[in-house]
């Protein structure tokens, strides 16, 4: 029997390895069965700014060529976040939706776009544009979100728009006009895609005002 002592010991020694190894084992098998498994992260849904250029009928076109700078933002409206106020004090975003670009890129590019598709001016150019140009559209957006104004949804858009005569020397001399255009657009459901269609009706509203202020602005100094 003391002969065959080691062989035992080393036999129940390989026994317990062997079912420390089973042991944990099972135990890795039984956490990974009740552990649930991750679900795929939900897509981004992006939004964009979409309607026709305002079309404004029995004007004269004037030879004045504009410049159009890249709108600035409040920081708030800076980011591709869809904002939503809540409440006093409370601003959200949607979750899994956002903007294609920040509110100051899509209002430059559609507001670009509308004056030089008005036809009312002989040219119309973005900052990156070597050419010089006698007038200068400058913007900032101050308010790009959705609120509850009087039970019901709406898309709130505010734009600040300063127009600059750069053939005057003294800067005092230089301001044209500086104008706020603020506008609420009613939503017709509480979706993203109601949001995104309703803020495109707002901006389109304020493009054309927009363009005919500097229009009449800019044929009343030509005159």
């Amino acid at each position: 029997m003391t002969q065959n002592a080691p062989c035992l010991r080393k036999t129940f020694q390989m026994f317990l390895s062997s079912g420390t190894v089973c042991f944990l084992l099972v135990f890795l098998l039984l956490i990974s069965a009740c552990t649930p498994g991750r679900s795929p992260g939900r897509a981004l849904e992006n939004y964009t700014l979409e309607y026709t250029s305002p079309a404004l009928e029995g004007l004269t076109p004037s030879n004045a060529l504009l410049r159009v700078h890249r709108f600035s933002a409040a920081q708030t409206f800076n980011s591709t976040a869809m904002l939503y106020r809540s409440g006093p004090s409370r601003l959200n975003a949607h979750t899994y939706h956002r903007w294609k670009a920040p509110p100051p890129d899509m209002v430059t590019d559609l507001i670009l776009r509308d004056l030089r598709r008005s036809n009312l001016f002989k040219a119309v150019f973005s900052e990156y544009d070597e050419t010089d140009a006698s007038f200068l559209v400058q913007g900032r957006v101050e308010e790009f979100l959705e609120i509850e104004e009087k039970g019901s949804r709406m898309a709130c858009l505010t734009l600040d728009i300063t127009l600059l005569d750069r053939s005057q020397r003294e800067p005092a001399k230089e301001v044209v006009f500086q104008k706020r255009y603020h506008t609420l657009e009613p939503l017709e459901d509480t979706t993203p895609g109601a949001f995104a269609r309703s803020m495109s009706r707002a901006l389109e509203k304020l493009s054309r005002r927009i363009t005919e202020d500097i229009y009449n602005a800019v044929r009343d100094l030509k005159t």
